[in-house]
């Protein structure tokens, strides 16, 4: 079912119609809910009950489309035909994009390897700060990729190059205002957010010192990734699957490299083929001139595995636009470094101004609510200085949003 529903959302996202998939993850949530309420009725069978309302939760899922489904013209057919050149065609492309979406999962699972051989909780601390991090990577950044996919491919289809750089060119711009903002928030505020979100029983503020710090070397990373994922959609419009996969087992690789780097020794008393074989290859990087002279000594434990995956997203994002420009798409490099810069500024500004207000000297639930009001005002100031044009643009989706919903 939640296969199926992901087809659907993409057919729909064709004509300009993105929120079923939400739509339907809110009865999958609803499904979830009542099924942990009836659940809690049972003495035994609790998981049985939820995994039945898992289905349930799936099929509603699919419901809740069928109605936008019908309005888009959409008309689903049982049939037997399982070959086509249709279907050809979308095996084709498909096949490297499920490996470099595999990737991903990838460098998790190496990531939560090498802290298995860290200081004990080290492996919750990363998981934490990964939640955290991917939370507004999630929310805004693949939002923005789930529309600008059917812009791209519009244009591409079309001929016109001129608007699909420009297409391209507004979507790194919007994102980079977006993120960059965030990324700030994360880093200078982190400890107090891990503290509200996470602090109680066995969490103790060790952990949240700890969670903290890989946060803030995963938001090194998030612009990089953010950016990462907008011209990913720029290759798949040109139904070109195979360079983003090459670039994905590149960009894990450099990763891998730069975590192993950077963790430094791991846990004394290990022993084990990994073990053995972690510290044979981090002798062998520290015995190269560049990696030996600065960062042998170094030793970030888990921030060093969170500093590799940045390194290692921010390079794949360098690589991608490298590959870009050899194709011809003219993306508005100055527009957007420009935005980069602006954006930069306003969040320093935002950071002082916090700073200035000294919402950090009190309690952490009260320094946490105070940042994400009083921040969104200090940076929305900072733009209105710095002449930034996004902050327009959004001003101006806001009210065409409200004018909508007055007209229906």
């Amino acid at each position: 079912f939640v296969s199926f529903v992901a087809m659907i959302a993409g057919a729909l996202n064709t004509v300009k119609i993105y929120g079923t998939a939400a739509t339907g993850q809110i009865a999958m949530n609803i499904a979830l809910i009542i099924g942990a309420i009836l659940a809690s009725g049972f003495d035994d069978g609790k998981a049985t009950v939820l995994a039945w309302f898992v289905l349930i939760g799936g099929f509603a899922q699919i419901l809740v489309q069928i109605k936008p489904m019908k309005q888009s013209g959409f008309v689903l057919r049982p049939t037997i035909k399982f070959f086509t050149p249709l279907t050809r065609k979308l095996l084709r492309l498909m096949f490297p994009a499920v490996i470099g979406a595999a990737v991903y999962q990838i460098s998790i699972f190496l990531n939560t390897l090498l802290a298995s051989l860290l200081n004990e909780g080290s492996v919750s601390w990363l998981f934490y700060a990964d939640r955290l991090v991917q939370l507004p990577i999630g929310t805004f950044s693949v939002a923005l990729a789930t529309v600008l996919l059917p812009a791209l491919s519009k244009s591409w289809i079309s001929g016109s190059s001129v608007e699909f750089a420009k297409n391209l060119t507004d979507a790194l711009r919007y994102t980079s205002f977006i993120v960059i903002p965030i990324s700030f928030g994360l880093y200078f505020f982190a400890e107090p957010i891990v503290k509200v979100l996470f602090e109680r029983g066995e969490f103790t503020s060790e952990s949240t010192f700890q969670t903290a710090r890989a946060i803030e070397a995963f938001c090194f990373g998030m612009w990089g990734m953010s950016c990462h994922s907008m011209v990913v959609r720029g290759f798949l419009a040109m139904k070109d699957t195979k360079t983003p996969t090459y670039v994905a087992m590149l960009m894990l690789f450099v990763g891998f490299i730069s975590a192993i780097s950077l963790m430094g020794g791991i846990r004394i008393g290990s022993s084990g083929a990994i073990e053995s074989f972690v510290e044979i290859l981090q002798q062998a990087l520290y015995a190269l001139p560049i990696i030996g002279t600065y960062i042998e000594g170094v030793s970030l434990g888990h921030a060093g595995l969170a500093l590799g995956s940045s390194i290692g997203s921010t390079f794949g994002f360098i690589c991608l636009v490298v590959f870009l420009r050899a194709r011809n798409i003219d993306v508005d490099w100055i527009s957007v470094f420009s935005v980069v810069l602006k954006t930069i500024v306003a969040s320093i500004l935002m950071i002082l101004g916090l700073k200035v207000c000294a919402i950090s000297t009190l309690a952490p639930l009260k320094t946490v609510l105070l940042a994400c009001f009083l921040g969104p005002i200090i940076f929305v100031i900072a733009c209105f200085i710095l002449r930034l044009h996004e902050l327009k643009e959004t001003f101006e989706l806001f009210s065409r949003i409200a004018s909508r919903r007055r007209n229906k």
